[in-house]
């Protein structure tokens, strides 16, 4: 800043309106001037006013789907039906394995019948 009172002096006739006066001195025309100032206000940043939007009207959930997330997903009701299926399987074909497996553990007594609900009529006896 070689010469602080050219500034001082520009911001003056800045404040005074004579910026304008400059222009038409310098041979600027009055015409032009307000298309340029027309241009720079048309250039400026609009304010930009956003609207609130509505929300999204929630998914229709099929009911398979309803059922999955029930039981905890996709994966969790493959599992479910695979370990179902398996079931049924050995619960009806009863393969000769299976058969050797239970004797093997159960021992070579099967059991025909169990009495899960014995009666009280060994309570009631007197000696």
């Amino acid at each position: 800043m070689e010469k602080p009172s050219e500034l001082d002096d520009l911001l003056a006739m800045a404040a005074s309106g004579a910026a304008e006066r400059g222009a038409a001195a310098a041979g600027i025309s009055g015409d032009f001037m307000a298309r340029l100032m027309a241009d720079a206000v048309g250039l400026q940043p609009k304010q930009v006013v956003e609207l609130p939007q509505r929300a999204a009207p929630p998914a229709q959930i099929g009911w398979f789907r309803a059922l999955s997330d029930l039981f905890g997903g996709g994966g969790a009701m493959a599992t479910m039906a695979s370990a179902a299926l398996a079931g049924l399987y050995l619960g009806v074909v009863q393969p000769a394995p299976v058969l050797a497996l239970t004797s093997a553990l159960m021992g070579e007594t099967v059991l025909d019948q169990m009495d899960l609900i014995p009666g009280t009529d060994a309570l009631w006896a007197q000696e």
